[in-house]
């Protein structure tokens, strides 16, 4: 599965679950405020999901358990018996669906079955806040579609520097509401240890997806073409940073995943950054990183390590806290 951000717990299964066209789903009480967001995002897809009881193929639950394990944490179970996605809080509950959306694929299904690879799924995220910054305001129309892939990527706060007319707030509240992305409209930054300070943007992603902009701010241009180029896949790759921690980051892994996200904002429209035009970045900046390892090494007399360095036996990833 090509889930940004990746899961914390992810455990696949052989088990292949057929969704059908006509499945039909049961939501907790508590959770009613997402039956609209579940019914979309399938119906979109071709399918034609009706609502059912407690046997249903899709089910979305809360947790049995009194203790909360965090206000963002989901299970999400595949198995034989269909969909489980299990959570304490209707935010929890949310980015189970936004998981889901992503493991059946479905902006790539024909009107048919949705076939479901078996899988348990158990997830939190390391930071929660998990920020955009806005300098500059731009239309209306895009600021709506920034919070829908926000929501999609588990990203939940959208700081505004700049002044934001009421008129402005009102249009989009709506959407930021659904999306669970909380509106900072006070002029304040994050916090810098939330995303300039990040080692895994600071070294592997800035030439590659930041497109030469500084963390989380938002590029805005009156082009929505240009706008696209420098946000996107920048805000996945932010996403998947400030959802994970750290020490597991992996960024061929993250390169491997993001390939599904790329067709998708395709099929969407969106002008991404293509992935042709960094990998010249992405061939020299591994150049780099070679010629300090072999520095540091000759410095501390490791010539074991150097000579496989040399020759390439071992990943970088070994010898990172050396750059």
């Amino acid at each position: 599965m090509n889930l940004i951000p990746v899961p914390r717990v992810f455990e696949p299964t052989k088990v292949r679950y057929e969704l059908p066209k006509g499945f039909s789903y049961y939501i907790s009480d508590d959770f009613c405020a997402l039956k609209d967001t579940l019914v979309q995002g399938f119906s979109n897809a071709g399918a034609n999901p009706t609502e059912g009881d407690l046997s249903s193929q899709v089910r979305i639950l809360r947790s049995a358990t009194d203790n909360m394990v965090d206000e963002e944490y989901y299970t999400l179970v595949i198995d034989e018996k269909g969909v489980c996605v299990t959570a304490d809080t209707v935010r929890g509950a949310f980015y189970g669906i936004m998981t889901l959306f992503q493991a059946a694929r479905l902006r790539f299904r024909p009107a048919g079955s949705i076939i479901l690879q078996g899988c348990k799924i158990s997830d939190r995220p390391y930071r929660s806040s998990r920020p955009l910054i806005i300098r500059q305001l731009p239309t209306i129309e895009y600021t709506q579609r920034l919070l829908r892939y926000m929501a999609y990527n588990k990203m939940n706060e959208l700081h505004f520097v700049c002044d934001l007319p009421e008129e402005y707030k009102t249009a989009i509240s709506d959407t930021a509401e659904r999306c669970f992305v909380k509106l900072i409209c006070d002029g304040s930054l994050p916090a810098k240890t939330c995303v300039f300070s990040h080692p895994y943007i600071r070294f592997r992603l800035k030439k590659l997806y930041l497109g030469g902009y500084s963390g989380g701010v938002i590029h805005v241009s009156d082009d929505m073409a240009e706008c696209d180029f420098f946000n996107f896949p920048r805000l996945q790759a932010l996403a998947e940073s400030l959802w994970r921690d750290p020490k597991t980051l992996d960024y061929f892994d993250f390169e491997c995943r993001l390939q599904q996200a790329l067709q998708e904002m395709c099929m969407d429209g969106v002008y991404y950054c293509k992935p042709h035009l960094f990998r010249v970045s992405r061939r020299y900046s591994r150049y780099n990183m070679r010629r300090k390892l072999r520095a540091a090494l000759t410095r501390q007399g490791r010539r074991d390590d150097l000579a496989k360095i040399m020759s390439s036996e071992v990943s970088l990833n070994e010898y990172e806290d050396l750059l």
